[in-house]
């Protein structure tokens, strides 16, 4: 498990190149990645192994004190995923024990 209730996320928008919206992107409503809202900050707040052997990973939104879950198979795959939002990379683990 390489990151830790504390850390913090701050989801974007994905979308690249020359910056040129239609304005029927800003009609809509609030953008998502997942249950989380665009341009708020969260908090891993806390994990949880569950019976079906999964980890559900808990995350308070900061603006509204809301808890979002998500769930996922292992803990790695939910270190990648934060990694990802975090835009970072994990370091290779395995290189230490060689």
């Amino acid at each position: 498990m390489h990151y830790i209730p504390g850390t913090k996320i701050a989801p974007r928008n994905r979308e690249t190149g020359s910056g040129h919206r239609s304005l029927s992107k800003f009609k809509s409503a609030k953008k998502k990645v997942g249950p989380f809202i665009i341009g708020r900050e969260y908090e891993f707040w806390a994990w949880q192994k569950t019976p079906q052997d999964t980890f559900r990973y808990r995350f308070k939104d900061l603006s509204s004190a809301e808890i979002v879950d998500m769930t996922f198979d292992t803990m790695l795959k939910a270190d990648e995923w934060i990694a990802g939002m975090r835009g970072e990379e994990l370091p290779d683990y395995s290189k230490f024990y060689d």
